[in-house]
């Protein structure tokens, strides 16, 4: 059983989890590229319900169907939140 657990850069945020992943994949779109601020995103998509999240977190709506987690002191993307979905950034 693997473990993915991780944070954004400030560390106020963490998360962790021991489920499987339902898929793991680098992303090129132009959403990902904008919020990550990079040419790709390298995650992993788990169920939300299967990770535990702590911090200070706030959301926003990127798109229609894409909510993204910030750190409320950092804006930083921490995760994305495709209900029920979550993609560890």
């Amino acid at each position: 059983m693997i473990t993915f657990r991780g944070g954004c850069l400030c560390q106020a945020v963490r998360y962790e989890t021991t489920a499987e992943p339902l898929n793991q994949r680098v992303c090129h779109c132009h959403e990902c590229q904008k919020a990550i601020g990079a040419a790709f995103n390298a995650r992993v998509l788990m169920r939300i319900d299967d990770v535990s999240i702590t911090g200070p977190i706030n959301t926003y709506y990127s798109s229609e169907t894409l909510e993204r987690g910030l750190v409320h002191i950092v804006v930083q993307v921490c995760f994305l939140d495709v209900l029920p979905l979550v993609l560890l950034a």
